[in-house]
């Protein structure tokens, strides 16, 4: 089986114009939430974590579609929940994680998906709603050949930088420091929790992927690559392994975080397979990170050497 990106974006069916609801910064905070797993595999269900009233959810894929750029694959209800409180990460220096969340809504990801970056769209079901939230995750295909493998740089967009502490106070603690943007470096987080929503757009635009990586899949798309999709995480649990399916792997945008499985996976696959790697990033692989799991948690730990270390 191969990824078929051209026929995929032949479809006309779902065709949206960027920023379907017009979302602004990084959205509607009172219905914020998140992916239980940046990743799926194609025929795996996905969970999401919403707090708020009653919403619902819809589901695009992100690619050129004639210049239109999404095509929405599906709407699902979202159940309106309160959710607890964020709680602190021990031995964190103050990072959050809402990992204690209920999955409010799920969505079976179809056998004949198309591997790509994907945006749950939680949006109120009143019809004057001005704003929505974003939820980004990927799509994986991890049986398909392919011409090219596209990491996303979500350790940066989806856990350095992004600043979500609680629905009361949303300017929390990341590994830049407290506030939005880079905020009090001598006040900042040596972990991150995957498991918060996502306020990185709102605060340092130029860090999420809509700046930096959108326009470089949109262009792949466009001319018909061979493209499949996976993320940080991914590379970091499966190593070697996750790039034998290519003979190309694609880093884009602001690919700064890394793990040591992440870098070793790479140069492994790269000397023993003559893979070809291709930096279309600025920034990357600079700052040295750890991935711990925890349940369906992932969190990544960087201690910085502008700050004191563990010992």
């Amino acid at each position: 089986m191969s990824v078929d990106i051209a026929t995929e974006n032949a479809l006309t069916a779902g065709r949206s114009q960027w920023d379907p609801l017009k979302v602004t910064g990084h959205g509607d905070i009172t219905v914020a939430g998140f992916a239980r797993s940046i990743s799926v595999n194609v025929g795996q269900t996905i969970g999401f974590s919403v707090t708020g009233g009653a919403t619902v959810i819809d589901i695009y894929r992100v690619g050129w579609y004639g210049g239109d750029g999404f095509r929405k694959i599906a709407t699902i209800t979202n159940a309106p929940t309160v959710q607890p409180a964020a709680v602190v990460i021990p031995n964190s220096n103050g990072a959050t994680s809402c990992t204690a969340w209920s999955v409010t809504a799920s969505w079976a990801v179809p056998a004949g998906a198309v591997s790509g970056m994907y945006l749950a769209l939680v949006r109120s079901v009143a019809p004057t709603a001005p704003n929505a939230f974003y939820i980004t995750f990927v799509v994986r295909d991890d049986a398909a050949e392919a011409d090219i493998i596209y990491k996303t740089s979500d350790a940066t967009w989806g856990a350095a930088y992004n600043h979500y502490g609680t629905q009361a106070a949303i300017n929390g603690k990341n590994v830049y420091g407290s506030g939005t943007g880079v905020g009090n470096i001598m006040d900042r987080s040596l972990a991150v929790s995957y498991h918060r929503p996502v306020l990185t757009r709102g605060g340092v635009e130029q860090t999420y992927w809509m700046a930096c990586e959108m326009p470089l899949i949109r262009f792949l798309e466009r001319n018909g690559y061979r493209v499949k999709y996976v993320t940080s995480v991914d590379l970091d649990r499966d190593g070697a392994a996750l790039l034998a399916k290519a003979p190309v792997f694609l880093s884009s945008g602001h690919d700064e975080y890394w793990s040591t499985p992440m870098r070793d996976a790479v140069e492994t696959w790269r000397d023993n397979s003559a893979g070809r790697s291709i930096f279309m990033s600025g920034n990357e692989v600079f700052w040295r990170t750890r991935h711990v799991t925890i349940g369906d948690e992932v969190q990544m730990w960087c201690y910085k050497d502008t700050m004191p270390g563990p010992s």
